[in-house]
Parts: C-alpha cells; sequence; structure tokens
C-alpha cells in the first residue's frame, strides 16, 4: 500500500526531531514499515511510526554540569543568605504595610489587629526598642456582614487569605492568644 498525504506528515513530523544524517534512513524504514500494515488508519500509523523513531532518535548529550555545590555555577539556593535572614528591602515593605493598614482602618473603617513584637537592643551604646512583625506581611482584618472586597482591592495589599469563594476565618481564641504571647515574649 502506498503511503497517504497524512501518513508523509506524519514522516515529516518524526523526521524532523532526528539528526540530518538519520533522515533519509528513518524515511525509508518509516515507509517500509507502513507498507507491512495490513490496514489504514492514521492511529495504527502513529503507533507503527512512533516504534521505528524510537530505533533512530538519539537524545542530546547533557552539556551542563549540576548546579550546586562544587559546581562551576553555584545555585542560588546555596549561595543565598539563609532563610529568615534579613530583607534589603524590608524598608520598602513596610511602608506598604503601613499604607494597607492605613487604608484599612482609616478609609474603609475595618478593624485591624497588626501583631508586633517587642525587641529591645542596644546599638551604638544606646538603647533601642524594635518592633518587627509577628506575622509579616500579614495582618487580620475583621470582616462583617461578607464586605470583604474593599480590603481585597485595599492600596497596599496583595491579597486576603481565601477560604474557597470567601476569606478565611480565624477563630478569636487565635488571635486572643497571639496578643497573649506577644506580651509575655
Amino acid at each position: 500500500m502506498a503511503t497517504s498525504d497524512v501518513d508523509s506528515e506524519l514522516i515529516d513530523r518524526f523526521s524532523t526531531a532526528l539528526l540530518p544524517c538519520d533522515r533519509g534512513d528513518f524515511r525509508r524504514a518509516a515507509a517500509a514499515a507502513l507498507e507491512q500494515i495490513p490496514c489504514a488508519g492514521e492511529g495504527i500509523a502513529y503507533r507503527t511510526l512512533r516504534d521505528v523513531w524510537r530505533g533512530f532518535f538519539r537524545p542530546p548529550e547533557e552539556t551542563h554540569h549540576p548546579v550546586g555545590v562544587g559546581s562551576k555555577r553555584p545555585s542560588k539556593l546555596v549561595a543565598g543568605e539563609a532563610i529568615g535572614a534579613p530583607d534589603p528591602r524590608e524598608g520598602a515593605r513596610s511602608r506598604n504595610q503601613f499604607r494597607a493598614l492605613h487604608y484599612l482602618e482609616e478609609v474603609a473603617g475595618y478593624t485591624v489587629y497588626y501583631p508586633r513584637l517587642r525587641d529591645r537592643r542596644i546599638r551604638h551604646g544606646r538603647r533601642v526598642e524594635l518592633r518587627p512583625a509577628l506575622f509579616p506581611g500579614y495582618a487580620f482584618v475583621l470582616i462583617r456582614l461578607q464586605q470583604w472586597y474593599a480590603a481585597r482591592w485595599a492600596p497596599g495589599t496583595l491579597g486576603l487569605i481565601m477560604d474557597g469563594v470567601g476569606p478565611a476565618k480565624v477563630p478569636d481564641t487565635v488571635i486572643d492568644e497571639t496578643g497573649c504571647a506577644r506580651s509575655t515574649g
């Protein structure tokens, strides 16, 4: 049986992934394999050509070196700072957080809880009190009557933590416990 247009398209498609020196041999072997098929059909032609193609395909050799410890190009994870290290962009993030907190409280009228830690240190011989956030990047917002769209689109916010179609609910006991932990530690 002669190869049809569909068969020749399949042969062309398979041969493009081969090395140029192997394409002619693959085309001849594919035409011979298709002539051996008793019934015609695109599915059987594809499966037959796939098996012939696997005999001619040579995957490229790996030219890149492993990334990480001991390689010429160190991994970003290995070369980066440890998790929890101070972020040089922290000031910009905190300004956006304060903008979001201000908008949520003053403009939109939500009750906002932004727990902070009290960290007392001595810097250059002076006592300094730092107030880092207990949950950096997160604030608790009291939403009543499912009117949460203004909080979702408030300036400085990236979004709300959602629980399906609405914002996730945090039990009051969890909020109270974070307040106790914050004041004692």
